[in-house]
């Protein structure tokens, strides 16, 4: 067998996407000459794209080990360690290739991507350049840069780092990903959806890429292929395959069992080449070094309900330290949280194995992970083990399908002691609602008509200000149906982008609603939009995202809400507000009650104000607001473990 030939033409399967195939020609090769280098290194590098990495990498250090001056054994196995998160020595690896082939774009684009990761970005943007520098038409350097300068907030030069690439190759799948992401974050949602529907041309089977474009969708309330695009989902997820967030998921189907294992998906593919951290035993001392960890210690949803534990916490038990991973600048819900805590820590440039080192050395005993898979995930700091004790908590409503996980906590209407299967944490079980919440808020004390808020007065006000992304083709067919056996009644909801607005006055149309019948309300300050939700004279849930924070503001405001309990977690939320509450019921089990239940109330002047008034009075004197009682009982939990 002729080498030369051989080799090429297993290059040609390599470079083909025919990687076992290759694999068998370099095996027959290293029969006939062991000691090949460039054999060793090509048969190294086809072994971690398959997956093979470890394998892979003791092929490369052979290849190494017989020529040290070979560039493309240093490349490879540098990117063997970047695959194991073994930044250090992929570093070390890519140097030394520099050092040999100086002017090779790959090595030092692959040298920036492991700087990014380590966050030295200074560094990462230099080797990006250089790589643009020897190379202008490197379109992997000119996407990379840009996936770096969006984290960086530099939006604009990332946008044309992302145009350039698309320029240099109108194939680079990847580039019109990354373009779809920053116009996702940028909430340009119509610019988003077109990356990613050209994104699909090019390669419809890229991870994630179908959960990206639904989740667009969902912001514009398009609608048009939910139903189809959601039956490939679920058949892609029974695959195992890499098809959606499990965030994007929770919040178009009612499934926990494919929601598991979605989740366990995601987090097999994001985390699984961190060696999981041993997990030792809690050494109780005589206080509890509690870490809550958060991208969102600040005016976010999360805050207006944890607060008060912060500030609630028994000092003579324990010591509460903060670990905040936010990307923007501080507010002052930030300046106000830090002087409940032993400790505040700013570790947003950290890496996730930095913040679980700084965690250790801290002492925590119990890390409280408040985002999950939410915006500002870092989960990767607990696959790193940062506390005896890691607990997924409050932010994310669902389980993390993770082995580093130890527990979630829940109540039992949230998670039914029949449904504990479908999560991989085992649940730890408050009396009582499991939402924290502020005792109070403030509440602008501002005197408002409904006809400041283009509202009518004459009209019976049917409300829902949960996010878009909520409002899937069947709650609103429901609004719709409810809207039309109710005819003086509107529905108020809130505004979000002009395109989503467009939409679902057409999609009123198509149900022969008055599109002018729905009314949008622009955001305001928090305070401000409690004051005004007191006009409201009944919240409609959404399904299967039910309202969460949403629905404990409209109760505290006086206003009742119908919901429907479905079987995840993100679906029982508003169910086991209601229940605390004592009023179960408002919360019906499917959609047709839903809408009964709905227009019953409307329809009926005596119910709904009985309703009001029981609202009220519950949560005036619930323990729902409760929170010096509901710390007690998470403190409780914390002691148990």
């Amino acid at each position: 067998m002729d080498i030369k030939i051989s080799i090429d033409t297993a290059l040609y399967y390599h470079k083909d996407g025919k990687i076992l195939k290759a694999v068998e020609i370099y095996l027959e090769l290293l029969k006939k000459d062991k000691d090949n280098y460039r054999v060793l290194s090509l048969l190294g590098a086809a072994n971690i794209q398959l997956g093979n990495i470890d394998k892979g990498i003791c092929y490369l250090k052979k290849s190494i080990q017989i020529n040290s001056n070979y560039a493309a054994a240093h490349i490879n196995l540098g990117n063997g360690f970047k695959n194991k998160n073994s930044f250090e020595d992929a570093l070390n690896c890519y140097n030394k290739a520099i050092y040999l082939e100086p002017n090779n774009p790959d090595v030092h684009c692959n040298k920036g991507a492991v700087l990014y990761q380590l966050k030295e970005f200074s560094k990462a943007l230099e080797s990006y350049n250089k790589a643009i520098e020897i190379d202008n038409k490197h379109f992997l350097s000119h996407n990379n840069k840009g996936i770096l300068l969006k984290d960086l907030g530099n939006f604009d030069e990332a946008l044309e780092c992302y145009k350039n690439s698309i320029n240099i190759n109108p194939k680079n799948v990847l580039a019109y990903i990354s373009k779809g992401d920053l116009y996702l974050e940028l909430k340009r949602y119509e610019d988003a959806l077109k990356s990613f529907e050209n994104a699909i041309q090019i390669d419809e089977n890229q991870n994630y890429l179908l959960g990206k474009y639904i989740r667009c969708c969902m912001f514009l309330c398009k609608w048009e292929n939910f139903f189809p695009t959601t039956q490939k989902i679920n058949k892609l997820i029974k695959k195992s395959l890499k098809v959606v967030d499990p965030f994007t998921y929770m919040s178009i189907m009612d499934n926990p069992e494919i929601s598991k294992l979605c989740a366990e998906i995601y987090s097999q593919d994001k985390l699984s080449i961190i060696p999981l951290s041993k997990k030792v035993s809690l050494k109780k001392s005589s206080k509890l070094k509690i870490g809550y960890f958060s991208g969102d210690f600040n005016n976010h949803a999360v805050m207006h309900l944890i607060m008060d534990v912060f500030k609630n916490h028994n000092k003579s038990n324990f010591e509460i330290f903060g670990f905040s991973f936010r990307p923007d600048k501080d507010d002052h819900w930030t300046e106000k949280l830090k002087k409940y805590f032993d400790g505040f820590n700013n570790v947003k440039e950290y890496t996730d194995i930095q913040i679980a080192n700084l965690s250790k050395k801290i002492g925590i005993d119990i890390a409280v992970d408040l985002t999950g898979f939410t915006k500002s995930s870092r989960v990767g700091v607990f696959a790193h083990r940062a506390a005896p004790i890691q607990i997924n908590y409050l932010g994310y409503p669902g389980t993390l399908g993770s082995e580093f996980f130890d527990y979630i906590i829940a109540d039992e209407i949230i998670i039914p002691k029949k449904n504990s299967n479908f999560f991989s944490e085992k649940v730890l079980y408050l009396p009582n609602c499991y939402q924290a919440n502020m005792s109070s808020k403030q509440v602008s004390e501002k005197t408002i008509t409904k006809s400041e808020l283009n509202l009518p007065d004459d009209k019976f006000i049917f409300a829902c200000f949960n996010n878009n992304y909520k409002i899937t083709p069947d709650i609103f067919n429901s609004w719709m149906n409810i809207l039309k056996r109710v005819p003086k009644s509107i529905l108020w909801l809130l505004k979000s982008n002009e395109s989503s607005i467009l939409n679902l006055q057409k999609e009123a149309i198509k149900r022969n609603v008055n599109p002018e019948r729905i009314i949008f309300a622009p955001p305001l300050p928090n305070d401000e939009h409690l004051n005004r939700l007191r006009l409201a004279d009944l919240f409609l849930d959404s399904f299967p995202y039910n309202s969460h924070t949403t629905a404990s503001d409209i109760v505290r405001m006086g206003v009742p809400i119908v919901t429907v309990i479905g079987n995840s977690f993100a679906s029982r939320v508003c169910a086991s507000i209601l229940t605390t509450l004592k009023l179960p019921e408002l919360i019906t089990n499917n959609i047709t009650e839903y809408e009964s239940l709905a227009v019953e109330l409307a329809l009926d002047d005596k119910k709904i104000t009985k309703f009001k008034n029981s609202v009220k009075d519950s949560a005036k004197n619930s323990i729902l607001f409760d929170s010096v009682n509901f710390t007690r009982n998470l403190e409780k939990l914390y002691l148990s473990l």
